[in-house]
């Protein structure tokens, strides 16, 4: 069983979201939405993370002196390719013959919506 990315959507961005779309800064942090699955089957699981640059990180406020980095993706500048690619990447070098250990591998690195989930 090989994972796949779906799509990428963002609720920080219009619907056209995609390779013409440009954040309003050169700074940005910008929610995304991995939408990944099974390769061979329908349905998908959201994986969220911001992609943002240095700059970007500077500039949030951390009250208590420091800031954990689970959940991003930095970048030197927007190119929604980089972000397609990077998670491209990264789903390949965590899929595993089960589609819960590769949802967990990737949720690593992300933010996946069943993480904490128990029946």
């Amino acid at each position: 069983m090989r994972a796949e990315v779906k799509r990428l959507h963002s609720p920080d961005a219009p619907e056209d979201f995609g390779p013409e779309w440009r954040p309003a800064s050169a700074d940005f942090g910008v929610l995304v939405q991995a939408m990944i699955g099974p390769a061979d089957r329908d349905g998908e699981e959201s994986f969220d993370f911001t992609v943002c640059t240095t700059g970007w990180l500077a500039q949030q406020p951390r009250e208590k002196g420091f800031a954990w980095g689970r959940g991003y993706l930095i970048v030197d500048e927007w190119r929604y390719e980089t972000v397609e690619r990077a998670m491209r990447d990264l789903v390949a070098s965590t899929s595993s013959d089960d589609w819960g250990k590769s949802a967990e591998r990737i949720g690593r690195y992300t933010r996946w919506e069943f993480e904490d989930y128990r029946d």
